[in-house]
């Protein structure tokens, strides 16, 4: 399931676009009016479609506040020639409000086969004389082991590696640190203990719950369960 959100300050046009959301089965939207409030849940989602013009902020302005999370941006707009303003924000598409019918369905197979393609890319990992390279959906969970790192999917992999390395390397939001030097794909939870601070795995495996990590943890893990 690929998770959206449409930001614009006009409720007639948000009930609009929902409409055009319909058939989608791989597809859950939520409508905001408010960009603060997106911002505070922007973690959950894949797609986020903005209003240029928008009175508390407009697009741009919304992209550089949120320029640190991993998002496809797609634009809504009446304005045709601030296209080529927006080369440095990395806009994947533009949506025409006036011709939502035509660009509508054009943008969403476009980003489908993103996010495709995205569920299909892989950690590659280069340590000396070795590389490695793992689909992220195939992850269960990574942990470290004095210097090295290993990566549990549908076979293990052992490679000399820092766990600061490697955060820099992750490129997939599925994934969240449980304690320093563990890490675990949020699609192999099956359970989060608080009371007892485990991360119970689908294979029933425990993984201790560090209390600095309790709060991301537990929100990631509801926050994938809602969706």
């Amino acid at each position: 399931m690929y998770r959206f959100a449409v930001l614009d300050d006009e409720y007639e046009f948000l009930n609009k676009i929902k409409q055009y959301f319909i058939g989608y089965k791989n597809i859950s939207v939520d409508l905001y009016i408010d960009p603060y409030d997106l911002i505070e849940q922007i973690e959950r989602y894949d797609v986020i479609f903005v209003d240029y013009e928008m009175p508390i902020m407009n697009a741009f302005e919304f992209f550089e506040m949120t320029e640190k999370m991993r998002y496809l941006k797609i634009v809504i707009t009446n304005y045709d020639q601030m296209i080529f303003d927006s080369l440095k924000y990395d806009i994947f598409y533009f949506v025409r409000k006036k011709k939502i019918n035509i660009d509508f369905p054009v943008c969403i197979e476009k980003i489908l086969k993103e996010l495709d393609d995205t569920n299909n890319r892989k950690l590659v990992i280069h340590s000396y004389n070795h590389i490695i390279s793992v689909y992220y959906r195939e992850i269960r969970y990574i942990e470290t082991e004095k210097n090295y790192i290993i990566i549990h999917a549908l076979a293990d992999f052992k490679i000399r590696c820092t766990f600061k390395k490697l955060l820099s390397l992750i490129h997939d939001n599925n994934f969240v640190i449980v304690s320093y030097g563990v890490m675990v794909n949020i699609e192999y939870v099956m359970h989060v203990d608080l009371k007892n601070m485990l991360v119970v795995m689908s294979d029933g495996l425990a993984l201790s719950l560090s209390k600095k990590y309790k709060e991301k943890v537990k929100n990631k893990y509801w926050e994938y369960k809602l969706l």
